[in-house]
């Protein structure tokens, strides 16, 4: 017999949503924008290039602000059409927490991925993961009904979920 125990994180660090009004407040992002969040890293595995394009294929529907942690200076063609706020590597125990609850969906377009931390953790802050098929990510959300999965490297379709999901 095989039993699969997943990773499993402190739930109660992750705030309500009677938080997300103070939780823009303190990171400077406008109340009634939409807002998604995604890492902002330079290796390829992780889906930068992927989420540019597909922002970048259209001006968003409504106010838009892209929240992104890691790395700094990756958004600069998207800064015309969305509020672009790159928070770098975020070691602030008490402001990581609030970037999820700022957040309106999270979006981890991975292309290797052996467990995906970052979606169980969007998923403690109640928010729906949007990621690619063939890694581990739509298992951990369990994709459809706790996450969106489309096919690996089909820009169009993840566009079509984040605004599905707007």
């Amino acid at each position: 017999r095989v039993h699969l125990i997943p990773f499993g994180i402190d739930t109660s660090s992750f705030l309500p949503d009677s938080e997300k009004a103070e939780s823009r407040r303190i990171l400077g992002v406008r109340e009634d924008d939409l807002v998604l969040f995604f890492r902002g890293s330079t290796w390829e595995l992780k889906g930068l290039s992927d989420v540019v394009s597909a922002l970048a294929s259209r001006p968003p529907d409504r106010p838009t602000t892209l929240l992104t942690v890691d790395k700094t200076g990756l958004l600069s063609e998207l800064s015309s059409a969305y509020d672009v706020r790159e928070l770098g590597w975020v070691e602030d125990e008490r402001l990581y927490p609030r970037i999820f609850s700022a957040c309106d969906i999270f979006v981890m377009p991975s292309k290797a991925e052996a467990f995906g931390l970052m979606a169980l953790e969007a998923m403690a802050a109640g928010r729906p993961v949007v990621c690619f098929k063939g890694t581990a990510v739509p298992s951990v959300t369990h994709a459809p009904e706790c996450g969106v999965a489309v096919p690996m490297g089909d820009v169009p379709a993840l566009r079509a979920a984040i605004d599905a999901l707007a």
